[in-house]
């Protein structure tokens, strides 16, 4: 072969090549040049933002208006935002947020609150309760102060006027004695007035009634004799004998003249004054007497027993007028200031009788769950009955319909209940048990 078709043949073989590589040599060039188109956008976009996507729509803020005085903040402690693109942010102590009073629907407006914190503690005098309570005003029926016990209350009344109110307390002591006494406390201040201690160990301890002047009171002790005081002091003046079982029931008629008691061994004493001697003993049930009270018009004696039995007593001639047998043990028996109802109350519930002629009719009852004391108490127009149990409610029934106008939750246990003579005020004996007892006394009234 010639040189020159050699270089022929060469030549051919290299068009051949560079048609088959320049294919492949745009693909790349396309490519490159791409990645460089790619890389040109992100840069530009770096710098200026022109080809943002939200640059394409230009969105103007709306900045909420200063508020008014009439305006909620939108926060308690975000100031509002400022217009002004000149104004320095303001600190926390210059910013002034408008007030904000919330409004509530009328089932949730709060009540206006006294200027008087209640319940009150012992020794601030007792605000309100100028007004007697009643079915009217129970809405307004307020727990206006506390006296802090600290003792176990075997029994609560009031004194005379309804200034005063007197308790039989009792503490456990060493080697199982128990130690008793009296306390009487001035209820406008709630302050301890006076404190009268047994001087040995079994006076004072089962029951508790005051003369109608308030100058004397009785105790059933445990030697089951029946002792008499004197408020003043707390002297002893009498001791009656003639039980031959403790005394659980005690109660001076209006006028002074008597005091019964009712005992275990099945017996009601009447005692007359003024040497307190022993007038009569009536054998008035086949088990133990719980209870004794007579009516505030002096007409009748009540009795309750052990036996199921309340029992009515004419006080002309000391004979049983009427029975009324319930289906439980009788704790006590209470009457209404009018001498139109009897309240006898049982463990379970407490049932309300008409007394009109000597006869006990029954009303109505109304189940307490469980009660170990006699709780029940008329207020001073007879309207209303306030009962408690154990279970710490508070009931406030209407007393001629066994209608409960007003039911409270008091937490703890409801012991003892008592409305003051003139209706200002109900006195509540409570206890909380938080790890040790907590006894206290509540002193509910009216409120303007």
């Amino acid at each position: 072969m010639t040189q020159d078709q050699t270089d022929s043949a060469t030549a051919a073989q290299d068009e051949d090549i560079s048609k088959r590589i320049r294919p492949r040599s745009w693909h790349w060039m396309a490519t490159l040049a791409l990645f460089a188109l790619i890389a040109g956008l992100l840069s530009i976009s770096r710098n200026n933002g022109a080809f943002r996507p939200e640059a394409s729509r230009q969105v103007t803020p709306t900045l909420p208006a200063a508020p008014t005085s009439t305006d909620r903040p939108l926060s308690p402690t975000v100031p509002p935002i400022s217009t002004s693109t000149n104004t320095p942010a303001a600190t926390a102590t210059q910013t002034t947020l408008p007030s904000y009073t919330p409004t509530y629907p009328p089932s949730q407006t709060p009540a206006p609150s006294p200027t008087l914190a209640l319940p009150v503690q012992a020794g601030t005098p007792l605000p309100f309760a100028q007004e007697p309570i009643t079915i009217e005003n129970l809405e307004r029926l307020q727990m206006l102060g506390i006296i802090d016990v600290g003792l176990w209350v075997e029994e609560m009344l009031w004194l005379p006027g309804g200034e005063r109110l007197a308790i039989l307390w009792q503490t456990e002591q060493a080697r199982g004695q128990t130690a008793a006494g009296v306390n009487i406390y001035t209820v406008p201040d709630l302050s301890l007035q006076s404190t009268f201690t047994a001087d040995e160990y079994g006076l004072m301890q089962n029951t508790l009634a005051f003369s109608p002047d308030g100058q004397t009171f009785a105790t059933g002790d445990n030697d089951v004799s029946v002792r008499l005081w004197q408020a003043a002091n707390g002297h002893p003046s009498h001791r009656l004998r003639g039980h031959n079982n403790l005394v659980y029931g005690l109660s001076f008629s209006p006028d002074g003249q008597y005091l019964a008691s009712g005992s275990e061994d099945h017996t009601v004493k009447i005692w007359q004054s003024p040497d307190w001697n022993l007038l009569r003993t009536i054998p008035v049930h086949p088990d133990a007497v719980t209870d004794v009270e007579f009516s505030p018009d002096g007409q009748y004696l009540a009795t309750a027993s052990r036996d199921h039995t309340i029992r009515l007593w004419s006080t002309s001639d000391w004979r049983l007028l009427s029975t009324y047998l319930a289906d439980e043990a009788q704790l006590g028996a209470v009457f209404s200031p009018d001498s139109q109802l009897l309240a006898a109350t049982t463990p379970s519930k407490v049932n309300v009788l008409a007394t009109s002629g000597g006869e006990l009719n029954f009303q109505w009852y109304q189940y307490i769950t469980y009660q170990e004391h006699d709780c029940a108490s008329f207020s001073a127009d007879s309207r209303l009955l306030a009962s408690g149990n154990l279970n710490g409610k508070l009931f406030l029934t209407e007393s001629s319909t066994g209608w409960v106008v007003k039911e409270l939750d008091l937490i703890g246990s409801v012991n003892h209940l008592a409305f003051s003579p003139e209706g200002r005020y109900l006195a509540v004996h409570r206890t909380e048990y938080r790890g040790t007892p907590n006894w206290e006394i509540q002193i509910w009234g009216i409120v303007p």
